[in-house]
């Protein structure tokens, strides 16, 4: 048992996904290299209070409209928790810049 290797769970493995698409995305725009370390770091604890579940789209024991009914409760909790984390940014560079 002392050779079994331990993955990452789930919540891991899909913030990988995302980090790696971010770091592309900030790559092709030009983004200086300690900025894109920089933002994915912030964002990630964002992903794991927001966005990392155990929502499973390929569970098979749920029925089709219950499964709809918890992605789009998934999206929902999602969306709000993003709007939430900019306008929390948002009011920290108001406080920042001022007023301008």
């Amino acid at each position: 048992m002392e050779n079994v290797i331990k993955l990452p769970d789930r919540p891991v493995r899909e913030w990988n996904v995302i980090e790696q698409a971010l770091r592309r995305v900030m790559v092709k725009r030009e983004y200086a290299p300690d900025m894109i370390d920089y933002v994915c770091m912030k964002m990630r604890p964002i992903y794991f209070k927001w966005g990392a579940s155990n929502f499973d789209m390929h569970s098979s024991e749920v029925p089709p409209g219950e499964l709809m009914k918890a992605l789009e409760d998934w999206v929902q909790n999602l969306v709000t928790g993003l709007l939430i984390e900019l306008a929390e940014r948002e009011i920290e560079l108001y406080q920042l810049r001022g007023n301008k």
